[in-house]
């Protein structure tokens, strides 16, 4: 919340957390509300992360249209761009389920660290009904690298007792990875965090930054591989 708020907004605040403390309690899980008041909205999340070490981080998506309005500007983008956790961003008006999961990779470290994530949470989770694994080529000839990077998912997957359907795909990484994810009907895809520190850097001109803006489903990013 910024300096300027009035007292009537904090109360407005108040009892939306009241309201959702009751929710949570119906599902028998605990719940615990900070208003916190700060200049930058993003560092008094990230600082709340960190002090409570918190595992994941989950934030909605506004409804803003065009890449670039999603980018600069947004909360959410300034969280994922500078949180040192995994953070899982939901679209407005998605369901969240996690029965049905995809998880993209490059090869690169950071998609690892993803692959690392989504198996264990297949493993782990009881809810998860099936792991997804593509690995997207820019063209033709990049198809065969993109079946190794899969190959060595399956064998990582295999060693956790996991089931891991593997699809190599061409095109265009974004827009193929989106396209995937709904003809799929998965309900959340996972993916690594590209990039190093600072908003730019992680965020302008990467495939993850365009996939979280333009995904139907939830999209976790895993934090990790970054010197």
């Amino acid at each position: 919340m910024g300096f300027g708020y009035s007292e009537d907004m904090i109360k407005l605040v108040e009892q939306e957390l009241d309201d959702l403390r009751e929710e949570a309690a119906m599902n028998n899980v605990e719940c615990t509300t900070v208003i916190k008041r700060a200049e930058q909205v993003h560092d008094a999340i990230i600082d709340e992360a960190q002090s409570n070490k918190i595992d994941i981080i989950i934030m909605g998506r506004c409804g803003m249209t065009g890449l670039k309005k999603f980018i600069m500007g947004s909360v959410t983008a300034r969280v994922i761009a500078n949180a040192m956790t995994n953070v899982l961003v939901v679209p407005k008006d998605s369901e969240l389920r996690g029965e049905s999961l995809l998880v993209a990779s490059d090869g690169s470290q950071f998609s690892d660290c993803a692959v690392d994530e989504a198996i264990e949470m297949a493993s782990r989770c009881p809810v998860v009904k099936t792991l997804t694994a593509v690995s997207v080529a820019a063209d033709k000839d990049g198809i065969g690298k993109a079946k190794d990077i899969l190959s060595n998912i399956s064998d990582k997957a295999a060693a956790k007792g996991v089931k891991v359907e593997t699809f190599p795909l061409v095109g265009p990484p974004y827009k193929t990875l989106v396209n995937a994810s709904l003809e799929m009907g998965v309900d959340m895809i996972i993916m690594g965090n590209y990039g190093s520190t600072g908003l730019a850097s992680v965020f302008l001109g990467s495939v993850a930054e365009r996939v979280i803006a333009l995904s139907m489903c939830a999209v976790l990013v895993v934090k990790g591989g970054v010197n």
